[in-house]
């Protein structure tokens, strides 16, 4: 493994590349979320595995924009365990509440 450092012991190319990769996952990034929103806008409903011991954030914010949308939001959950905020309640309260009344438009 090498020590970050070029031939003339400088750093300072490894912070430019490690800069310009920061800023290409960035993009990257960018793009992934604005083709995810398109497909959500574009869809007539929107279906979010919920598994887990706390469910994903980026499944919960698409739950949440679908509802904002309009959009049927519907969730799937094959794990009994409950994680509601209350004991009793399978998930978060807040995604059970856009789940319960964004199915039945």
């Amino acid at each position: 493994m090498g020590t970050g450092f070029r031939g003339d012991g400088h750093r300072g190319q490894v912070h430019y590349e490690l800069d310009c990769r920061i800023a290409v996952l960035a993009k990257v990034a960018t793009d992934i979320g604005r083709m995810n929103e398109q497909g959500i806008r574009c869809s007539n409903a929107i279906l979010g595995v919920l598994d887990g011991t706390e469910i994903d954030s980026g499944t919960a914010c698409e739950i949440g924009f679908a509802a904002g949308l309009g959009k049927r939001c519907y969730g799937l959950r094959t794990d009994f365990r409950d994680l509601g905020d209350f004991e009793g309640l399978p998930i978060n309260l807040q995604v059970l509440y856009f789940i319960k009344t964004r199915t039945s438009l």
